[in-house]
């Protein structure tokens, strides 16, 4: 439902605000060539990708302020077992670096 708001059900706080459907930011949703395919954890991200991705970063603690108090985490840290990306070829440094660079806030969050 557009305009709707959910809370998250996993490893956050109870009721805590998420944005709607589709606003995720998962780096893996991010193609890293025409022709790789996904599920490759190892493959190097380009600079591109992690420019991008500071992009959505800073632009949904914009839309959604309450985001800039959480964490930033990959998949493999919230299902680790079950999920593996971004994988151990993607840069959280360069990430936070670039997140910075754009005024928004970085917490990396390691669950597992």
């Amino acid at each position: 439902m557009a305009g709707s708001r959910s809370t998250c059900r996993s490893t956050c706080a109870p009721g805590t605000p998420v944005p709607p459907s589709g606003a995720g930011g998962a780096p893996a949703t991010i193609s890293r060539s025409a022709s790789s395919s996904e599920g490759t954890d190892d493959a190097p991200y380009d600079e591109r990708q992690y420019e991008a991705l500071a992009d959505l970063v800073a632009a949904l603690q914009r839309a959604y302020p309450s985001l800039a108090e959480g964490w930033i985490a990959g998949h493999a840290d919230i299902a680790p077992g079950r999920k593996t990306d971004p994988g151990p070829a993607f840069d959280w440094r360069q990430l936070e670096r670039a997140v910075r660079a754009r005024g928004a806030a970085f917490r990396r969050e390691v669950l597992a």
